[in-house]
């Protein structure tokens, strides 16, 4: 189904099967079986610890693994996200046509994976593995293959591959959630947000499904690692008391002449009728997130039915 073309190898690198476990990936207890195409340095490379039974002979710089799962791509995508993975970005990948591959990286202080799907049939994805070293924050001892070659290398590989058969459409959107900008917030404009690559399945009510993605809003352990918040919940009672999340007095949004109407229950003014900054938190990540449909050009907040437009704070 996969041919890997050897343009990009030479005599370094070298290809051996392997067994993948998608437990830490993807929250599934199965293996995946593939192919890992490997550079190993002769150094010595060890953990923050410097302890002697965390520290490896070799040190790994190209460690790249193809493995085909028996899932549509779409399963795949959302499998990551409910890892608290995020933050996809495109690559291209192909020989004879092109192939978008959705792509995101995980990992702190130097040391990365990239995971990247590429869907080939409906029932099937391809998915790639690649850990990396970025030699600019860590591993000096580090002398061959550095950052700039590494990504030359990798997306060789990925411009080798050559589908037998004709991949079929991905059968997700890329979308963008703009959640608040933490920072920015704290220091000076309360509706700064910022974006964030996400996929969902295809539908035709694509803002609808956006929203109610973005209104779930963003997990702790992503905020926490690129500076996000959200205002969606009331966790902390601040909204006040039995309010639940905003989420759940949302019913729906109607686009009529460029005009989007968020229908709400009336519930929802603890969130969109509250203090002058907690409503530009709330709106400015809506609109934000909405605005970037080109059939949307206002956003109009109902409330039992009936628009509001004069707000307090």
């Amino acid at each position: 189904m996969i041919n890997i073309l050897g343009s990009p190898l030479d005599d370094s690198l070298i290809a051996f099967s392997h067994t993948q476990s998608l437990e830490y990936i993807l929250g599934w207890k199965q293996n995946a079986t593939g192919i890992r195409i490997v550079h190993a340095l002769p150094q010595q490379r060890c953990t923050e610890s410097g302890l002697p039974e965390h520290c490896q002979p070799l040190t790994r710089n190209i460690d790249v693994g193809f493995y085909i799962l028996g899932k549509g791509s779409g399963t795949v995508h959302q499998a990551l996200i409910k890892s608290n993975y995020d933050n996809f970005v495109d690559r291209t990948a192909g020989t004879r046509k092109k192939i978008t591959v959705s792509c995101l990286n995980v990992g702190i202080e130097g040391e990365y994976t990239e995971y990247c799907i590429m869907p080939i049939t409906a029932q099937k994805t391809l998915l790639i593995v690649r850990d990396w070293i970025d030699t600019s924050v860590c591993c000096d001892n580090i002398t061959s293959y550095k950052t700039d070659e590494q990504e030359r290398i990798f997306q060789g590989l990925l411009d080798s591959l050559d589908l037998l058969v004709e991949p079929v459409a991905s059968d997700m959107i890329a979308v963008k959630l703009y959640f608040g900008d933490k920072k920015v917030i704290e220091e000076s404009d309360c509706a700064a947000t910022k974006p964030v690559a996400r996929y969902i399945p295809k539908t035709s009510a694509v803002a609808d499904a956006t929203l109610r993605l973005l209104l779930q809003g963003v997990t702790p352990e992503i905020g926490e690692a690129q500076g996000l918040v959200s205002s969606f919940d009331n966790k902390t009672g601040y909204f006040g008391e039995n309010i639940e999340s905003l989420l759940s007095y949302y019913h729906g949004i109607t686009i009529v002449n460029g005009v989007a109407t968020l229908k709400f229950s009336g519930e929802a003014m603890a969130y969109l009728n509250n203090t002058a900054c907690t409503q530009e938190a709330v709106k400015g990540s809506i609109g934000d997130t909405l605005l970037q449909f080109p059939s949307i050009k206002k956003i109009q907040y109902s409330i039992d039915g009936k628009v509001i437009t004069d707000w307090d704070g």
